[in-house]
């Protein structure tokens, strides 16, 4: 979990005649220092330095964010000093800081705010291992090149804690048995790099050396076996018994993740958009939104953008979307120039290029919030004409059906939706028109199994509302036990940007009903679409300031 930072006064001086701490001092608050630049140091430490422009003050104070709206002091410095240390910090995370001088008479204004991003564990272990000139070349230093010809790739060598131009002798790992009362399991054991926080791995079982079978179900951990300095040992554990699989073989896996709770770019798409709709399918990102019509797809293995050349039926904005059986669904929205297509249905389907349209929704609406539960589409809320409405309704794609459920405790547009597989999970939005408020911190939740809602509003409720209230988050991503609920916009709510919009990540666990803030996104956005692939959450064009407003950006969040 990153740090959070909260807000804290700055320090009170007394007023003192003639010096402080035997320093002698002027009437008078300090000028601002001036010129203040970053040196990144390593994963977690960044060094400040900067230019005097005083000389009445008693030192200066160090401040320190994570998106510019909320800063922390971190330390402090005596006079004439120009440097600090900024330590402990998160790798592969953005970092700003800026300083002001202090004396008895009051602080000075601040100097230029600088910002810099921390080196990830990977980077370090480059720069660690080759030249500047060897750095820039794939083939050397690269993740799959083997610069010692050893066979084992540079993330193998990274992860494992070799040198890379020292071919390797000794076993990559052990294997092993452990017992449990009558029965015994296959283990694999490995010693592997303790700050390799960006290298995920896992293992794989076979009976024939030929198929290879991995995840929970076929194999447990990793489990934490010792750890020594900068090396970690940990094992896998076939789940399966030996004497059910007699012939049995594990292997060692590892995947390049990236840093975690952190965020890195993608190439910028064609098409500025906003309010924006995408659905994820066999690894492209696919993207629709207004004011332009194409279709877009973003190949994520290739960091490649493509128009696809087929444009959607009716175009709008605010469509709820869902992805069923390779095929891209959206719901209602808001027409570019027809407003009876609030209530379509429209279907892509990427093996053809081809859209198509379902049966209409039982009610016309744009900016619904979604849920695809068990193979049908959970549909709420949304702006009918100029009201908002808490209407429900489930879609059955199969049959191209939809039948009305239960109307939401509360109804809500602009919300961000998801589920965790069973339940229907709406985080915030506004009521009313289509128009930019301060929106809610409601959290409704749909059970599908009794056809009954719970509110956040609920009298005696102890479901958690969403930290910041707000709306236009576009979409709530569930992955490993917890939803992200990223940027929105508002109206003059706390905590955004000086453009009404926000950067800020919640994260709500749901076992513990519990919230706590990931890393901000970079770029402060509403009338996004966030969508999960792997361990990544992608956030693609939106809004830059809240109302209308446009961006062609692709950031993307490596989740905790």
């Amino acid at each position: 979990m990153a740090r959070g930072f909260g807000l804290r006064r700055r320090p009170v001086w007394l007023a003192l005649a003639g010096s402080f701490a035997g320093i002698s001092v002027s009437s008078g608050q300090p000028s601002a220092p001036s010129g203040l630049s970053l040196t990144v140091i390593s994963p977690t430490q960044i060094n400040l330095t900067w230019t005097d422009t005083s000389s009445n003050e008693l030192g200066f104070q160090i401040e320190q964010s994570l998106d510019t709206i909320t800063f922390t002091n971190i330390g402090a410095v005596g006079s004439n000093v120009t440097a600090f240390a900024a330590t402990n910090l998160s790798p592969g995370i953005k970092y700003y800081f800026r300083v002001y001088g202090f004396n008895s008479a009051g602080n000075s204004p601040y100097s230029n705010t600088n910002s810099g991003f921390t080196r990830t564990p990977w980077a370090q272990w480059l720069l660690s291992n080759f030249t500047p000139s060897q750095l820039t070349n794939p083939a050397i230093s690269g993740l799959g090149a083997d610069p010692d010809g050893d066979g084992l790739p540079n993330l193998v060598e990274y992860a494992l804690n070799r040198n890379p131009w020292a071919p390797g002798t000794a076993a990559l790992s052990l294997a092993g048995i452990d017992s449990v009362g009558t029965d015994n399991f296959l283990t694999l054991t490995y010693t592997g790099n303790v700050s390799a926080i960006d290298v995920q791995p896992n293992a794989s079982v076979s009976s024939n050396l030929s198929a290879w079978f991995g995840g929970t179900k076929m194999v447990t951990g990793p489990i934490s076996v010792a750890t020594n300095g900068s090396a970690i040992t940990e094992k896998f554990v076939a789940n399966r018994p030996i004497a059910q699989a007699p012939s049995q073989f594990m292997q060692l896996n590892l995947d390049y993740t990236g840093v975690p709770n952190s965020w890195v770019t993608g190439s910028v798409s064609p098409n500025s958009l906003m309010e924006v709709s995408c659905g994820i399918i066999s690894n492209k990102l696919y993207l629709v939104g207004s004011p332009y019509s194409p279709t877009l797809a973003y190949d994520i293995p290739s960091d490649k953008w493509t128009n696809v050349n087929c444009v959607r039926p009716y175009l709008g904005d605010h469509q709820a979307a869902e992805v069923y059986g390779g095929r891209w669904y959206l719901f209602g929205g808001f027409s570019f120039t027809d407003s009876s297509s609030m209530n379509e249905v429209q279907i892509y389907d990427p093996v053809t290029n081809g859209w198509s349209l379902g049966t209409p929704m039982p009610f016309p609406a744009g900016s619904c919030a979604t849920a695809l539960i068990g193979g049908k589409i959970y549909l709420a809320g949304g702006i009918v004409g100029s009201v908002t409405t808490n209407g429900a309704a489930v879609y059955d794609p199969v049959s191209n059906t939809w039948a009305m459920i239960a109307p939401m405790p509360v109804g809500r547009n602009h919300t961000a939706a998801g589920t965790d597989g069973t339940n229907f999970y709406i985080f915030g939005g506004r009521d009313g028109a289509n128009a930019v408020a301060n929106g809610y911190n409601t959290v409704q939740i749909y059970y599908p199994a009794g056809n009954t809602w719970v509110s956040s509003t609920d009298p005696g409720s102890t479901l958690a509302p969403l930290p910041q209230a707000r709306g236009g988050m576009g979409k709530a991503v569930y992955y490993n036990g917890n939803f992200f609920v990223i940027g929105g916009e508002t109206a003059s709510g706390a905590g955004a940007t000086a453009n009404d919009v926000y950067n800020r990540v919640d994260i709500y666990n749901v076992a513990s009903n519990t919230w706590w803030l990931g890393t901000p996104m970079p770029t402060a956005r509403h009338g996004i679409f966030p969508v999960l692939n792997g361990n990544r959450i992608y956030v693609a064009d939106g809004g830059t300031r809240s109302s209308v407003s446009i961006s062609w950006l692709l950031e993307i969040y490596i989740t905790p």
